[in-house]
């Protein structure tokens, strides 16, 4: 029993020097034809609670979320809007019910995320990093860090 004891302390002592890194890092995408390049975390916050509706060249932003149930839209509100989940939600739905407009778009995943910001250039969305190609263009998001 004793020597169980040690393997699990000597163990879990291995996992806390040597970190497996399995959680997403948020990048912030666009189409490849829109011509920002940086935002700052605020801009994202301004874009994704309705601040900010249009681009410089005039055309309209659309917010884009996953949906509530991914993992990376908690690390996406938590990280970048500054808040949990449940109180974005609220937010849309006091939005909503107040007649201000309606929530974000929501898609299921990834795939579906980068297909509609191929056909709409006023789009902008948030990805894994992993998820990143041609299809779309990352703009890159000063204040925050890295979206980890």
């Amino acid at each position: 029993m004793k020597s169980l004891i040690i393997s699990t302390i000597m163990f879990l002592g291995f996992l806390l020097l040597f970190p497996t890194n399995t959680q997403a890092e948020v990048v912030m995408v666009v189409h490849p034809s829109n011509p920002v390049n940086h935002l700052s975390s605020r801009k994202i916050q301004s874009i994704y609670l309705f601040k900010k509706i249009t681009w410089k060249n005039g055309l309209r932003i659309v917010p884009i979320h996953l949906g509530a149930q991914d993992s990376l839209r908690e690390l996406f509100s938590k990280k970048w809007l500054e808040r949990s989940l449940g109180e974005i939600e609220n937010f849309y739905l006091m939005r909503a019910l107040s007649g201000q407009g309606q929530p974000p778009l929501i898609f299921l995943n990834t795939k579906e995320v980068k297909t509609y910001l191929q056909k709409n250039r006023g789009a902008i969305a948030y990805i894994d990093r992993k998820d990143l190609d041609d299809s779309v263009k990352e703009i890159i998001v000063e204040g925050l860090g890295s979206g980890r």
